[in-house]
């Protein structure tokens, strides 16, 4: 079982519900780039925008005037050569920051935890069902996001797999297992999770290898990652 990101080298560190897995300095890797990417997108849009202004200015009356005195330093030609090859550039960097935040999107349909991105497919699912439980059909605020199968049971966290239950519902759907303030938009537990980070934790210890998790200090209001190696802390 190989990397589904980098589909080389060694075996993979994390290991994801669908059976694939991922080097963690993979995922690491992916999100600099991300990031490098969205960056060089926002410096050419600002190249580009500040070019096609001063293509603008020169159809206004003020630069007319001044040119009369004296030639510009760049022609007007020149400028919209410039701000057409911005454009060309922006859109390839557009592109492929796309690709690269699919790629992200797909590994964290198969998160082993709750993944980063939780709260942009939270609000997806809000969109799609109108904040509205599909069990009893009524509007009610603190709605819980609800694995419709399982992560224990091989399912997924893509939105199509997630539908939002009230409290009273949710509760059902778990065996009437109490889940009073477990949940809610700040706070994405979800009681089956436990069998497979069990599972995961024992998988981890056996083989060496490092498991990610996401926990909220006292009074924090966001969740913070951090991986470890189980086995060291038995050392």
């Amino acid at each position: 079982m190989g990397c589904m990101l980098c589909r080389q080298g060694g075996p993979p560190d994390i290991n994801l519900p669908n059976g694939s897995g991922v080097h963690q300095h993979c995922v690491a890797d992916i999100e600099r780039q991300i990031e490098r990417v969205r960056r060089s997108c926002e410096d050419l849009a600002k190249q580009e925008r500040v070019a096609n202004e001063k293509v603008s200015e020169r159809d206004s009356l003020r630069f007319k005037i001044r040119s009369f005195f004296s030639q510009p330093i760049e022609p007007r030609q020149s400028l919209e050569r410039k701000a057409r090859a911005l454009s060309e550039e922006r859109k390839k960097a557009s592109v492929l920051l796309a690709e690269l935040e699919s790629k992200r999107t797909a590994l964290f349909d198969y998160w082993p935890s709750y993944p980063p991105d939780w709260d942009s497919r939270r609000d997806e699912v809000e969109q799609r069902l109108g904040k509205r439980c599909t069990g009893c059909r009524r509007r009610v605020n603190g709605l819980h996001l609800h694995h419709i199968q399982f992560l224990s049971k091989g399912g997924s966290n893509r939105p199509d797999n997630l539908t939002l239950l009230c409290e009273r519902c949710h509760s059902k759907a778990h065996d009437g297992r109490d889940l009073s303030g477990l949940f809610g938009k700040d706070t994405p537990r979800d009681p089956n999770r436990v069998p497979s980070n069990a599972e995961l934790l024992q998988q981890a210890i056996a083989q060496g290898r490092t498991v990610v998790f996401e926990y909220r200090a006292r009074g924090d209001r966001r969740y913070q990652q951090r991986s470890v190696r189980p086995a060291e802390l038995f050392d």
